[in-house]
């Protein structure tokens, strides 16, 4: 199979989880190389990085739970090959936008509360048959940065409904830790439209049931 590479996301430790668009099926996947996720040193081995083209051969099927088991995907890790590339993220051969956040998760979508019309602890229920990565085109007005508690977050209006999200994405959030919310605000994208990654966390130990909507990328 052949992805180019969208997501590039921290995880805890030195753990990347990478995903991207399979324009053959026209369908998000995360391949799993091993069956597990990206440590940093694989990472760098291969560049991986949003625009990569990742080739890789497919080892047998995922398991785990829903949504994340709708696009996990084992690859055989002597199998990887990659190039670089230069996609048109906002133009026609650019992967698949939702109309909006609600639809991209089957208007499964639930949050914790709203409060001054933004939603703020967006999740899909844990099991739910939905997809667990997804994108949405918007203009530069309507996605801002800011660090509430010391954490990197981004407000993000997709027309239908503005949500409070965290920041997931490498890219961003290694500029934030170097030079804060105005650093990671000029790693954006020098146009009108971007083309917004989201996607749900896993449930933990703390939150067992529940997996968090975060920003996994802006292109």
């Amino acid at each position: 199979m052949e992805i180019l590479i969208t997501d590039v996301t921290e995880m805890s430790g030195t753990n990347y989880c990478v995903a991207g668009w399979e324009a053959t099926n026209k369908c998000m996947v995360r391949p799993l190389p091993g069956g597990g996720h990206w440590p940093q040193a694989l990472i760098a081995k291969h560049g991986i990085q949003p625009g990569t083209l990742l080739k890789a051969i497919a080892m047998g099927a995922a398991t785990g739970a829903f949504p994340h088991l709708t696009e996990d995907t084992p690859i055989d890790l002597a199998s990887i090959g990659t190039t670089q590339s230069t996609p048109d993220w906002v133009g026609t051969t650019a992967p698949e936008v939702s109309p909006s956040i609600s639809e991209a998760f089957s208007n499964s979508l639930k949050w914790n509360k709203v409060f001054g019309g933004v939603h703020q602890g967006v999740y899909v229920p844990t099991g739910t048959q939905c997809s667990s990565l997804a994108a949405v085109r918007v203009g530069r007005a309507n996605i801002s940065f800011s660090q509430p508690f010391g954490k990197l977050v981004a407000i993000l209006d997709d027309g239908a409904a503005s949500y409070q999200l965290s920041v997931s994405s490498h890219i961003y959030k290694k500029g934030w830790r170097d030079g804060g919310v105005a650093k990671a605000t000029s790693l954006l994208p020098n146009r009108a439209k971007f083309h917004v990654r989201v996607g749900l966390a896993r449930d933990f130990e703390g939150q067992p049931d529940r997996c968090y909507l975060m920003v996994n990328g802006i292109l």
